[in-house]
C-alpha cells in the first residue's frame, strides 16, 4: 500500500512540475512575442557560450604571458622552448651563420615562407661577399598578431636573439585592426580590436543538452545565468585570439597611424643593434577580397599599409641599412597558389621566400658587416 501511494504522489507531483512548466512555457512565449524580441537571439548567445567555453586552441597558446596578449605556448606542436615556431635555437649566434628573424602575423607564423627563405639564401651564400658559410631563418610571427604584438615580442625577447638581418612582413592584420565599428573607442595600441584571448569556464549549466533550448522557458533562463556570470565577455568576440569583432566594409578608420609608428620603432631598435632590416610589402589579391566582402576595400586598406610601410623605410634610406621590398607588385602567383586572399599554399609561399631571398642578395651586395656595436647611452 506504501509503495501504491508512493507512486500515486509522484505521479500528481510529475504532473504537477509538467503543467507548471507549461504553463510558463506558454506565459514566456507571451512575453516574448508581446516585447517583440526574437528568440534566436538568445539561443544564439547560448550557443556562443558553450562554443568558447569548451574550444580547446588555446592549449596551443599561452594567454598568461606577462606583456603579450598571447604567444605560442613553448614546446607545442611545431613550437620550440622558446616559444616560436621551428627548431630549437641558441640566443647566441653561431660564428658563420648569417641569422635572419622574420617578424609578421600568420603568414610569417605558417611557416613556409620562412623556411624557403633559409633555403634559397643557403643555395646564394656563396654569392655573397659576407663572412658566413650557412644561414638559418628564426620565425618570430604568430596567427593574427598585428604589428603591436610584433614591436613589443621584437622589443623584449626576439632582439636578444641577435639577428643580422630582419624581415617585416606585415599588413593584412593591422589593415584590420585600423577600423572598427560603432561603438568601441579607437585606441592606439589596437586595444578596440583586440582583448585579453582567455576563455570563460563552462558554466554548470550548459552541461544540460543545448535541445532544451527549445523551450523558451529553459533558454531564457540559461541566458540570464549566462550573462550574470560571464559579464565582461563580448558575445561578438571572436573564438581566436581575442579578436572582439570581424572586419565588415563600411567600418570607420581610426585616426591614429599605429602601423607606421609600430614600424618606426622596430626598425629603430633593429638599428641601433646593428640589425639590417628589408619591411617586405604584403601580398593581398583583390579579386578574392571582392569574392568574400564584394567590394575591393580591405584591399585598399592593406595597400594603404604597404604605402606607409614604404614611407617608413625611405625615412630610413639614408641609414644604407633599411631596404622596402615591394613583393605586393612584383610576385604575381595565381588564384591555384592562394588558400584566401593574403595565405599562399606552400607552393606560393616558396614563391614569396625565394623572391625575398633573390631581392635580398642583391641589397646586400657590397653592404659592410664589420658593424660597430650598439651604442651605449647610459
Amino acid at each position: 500500500m506504501r509503495i501504491r501511494r508512493f507512486i500515486r504522489n509522484l505521479g500528481f507531483v510529475l504532473v504537477g512540475l509538467i503543467v507548471l512548466v507549461a504553463l510558463l512555457e506558454l506565459m514566456t512565449r507571451v512575453v516574448l512575442m508581446l516585447s517583440g524580441k526574437d528568440y534566436e537571439d538568445f539561443r544564439e548567445y547560448n550557443a556562443w557560450v558553450h562554443r568558447v567555453s569548451t574550444a580547446g586552441p588555446t592549449r596551443r597558446y599561452d594567454v598568461m604571458h606577462p606583456v603579450l596578449p598571447y604567444r605560442p605556448r613553448p614546446l607545442s606542436e611545431g613550437v620550440n622552448s622558446q616559444g616560436y615556431r621551428g627548431e630549437e635555437f641558441s640566443w647566441e649566434r653561431t660564428p658563420g651563420v648569417l641569422r635572419i628573424a622574420c617578424l609578421g602575423g600568420s603568414t610569417t607564423w605558417d611557416g613556409w615562407y620562412p623556411e624557403s627563405l633559409e633555403d634559397r639564401m643557403s643555395q646564394l651564400m656563396d654569392s655573397l661577399d659576407a663572412p658566413f658559410d650557412s644561414c638559418e631563418v628564426l620565425n618570430f610571427g604568430a596567427q593574427s598578431w598585428s604589428s603591436t604584438e610584433s614591436l613589443i615580442n621584437y622589443a623584449v625577447r626576439g632582439v636578444h636573439s641577435g639577428p643580422h638581418l630582419l624581415v617585416i612582413y606585415h599588413g593584412i592584420n593591422d589593415a584590420y585592426a585600423s577600423v572598427l565599428p560603432e561603438g568601441p573607442v579607437a585606441q592606439p595600441d589596437y586595444s578596440h580590436w583586440r582583448t585579453r584571448w582567455a576563455p570563460p569556464p563552462r558554466p554548470l549549466w550548459d552541461l544540460f543538452p543545448a535541445g532544451l533550448d527549445r523551450l523558451r522557458l529553459f533558454g531564457l533562463a540559461r541566458y540570464v545565468l549566462n550573462r550574470a556570470v560571464l559579464e565582461g565577455f563580448y558575445s561578438d568576440q571572436l573564438m581566436r585570439c581575442g579578436i572582439r569583432y570581424a572586419y565588415e566594409p563600411g567600418m570607420r578608420r581610426t585616426p591614429f597611424d599605429t602601423y607606421g609608428s609600430n614600424l618606426m620603432s622596430i626598425v629603430t631598435i633593429a638599428l641601433n643593434c646593428s640589425t639590417t632590416v628589408f619591411v617586405v610589402s604584403q601580398f593581398h589579391m583583390a579579386e578574392l577580397t571582392v569574392e568574400q566582402f564584394g567590394n575591393e576595400e580591405l584591399a585598399g586598406l592593406v595597400e594603404e599599409m604597404n604605402e606607409e610601410a614604404r614611407s617608413v623605410a625611405e625615412e630610413f634610406r639614408g641609414t644604407g641599412r633599411v631596404f622596402f621590398l615591394d613583393a605586393a607588385a612584383s610576385i604575381h602567383p595565381d588564384r591555384s597558389q592562394m588558400i584566401d586572399a593574403c595565405h599562399f599554399t606552400p607552393e606560393g609561399y616558396a614563391m614569396l621566400g625565394e623572391w625575398i631571398a633573390d631581392e635580398m642578395a642583391c641589397a646586400l651586395e657590397g653592404l659592410r658587416w664589420d658593424l660597430p656595436e650598439p651604442l651605449d647611452f647610459r
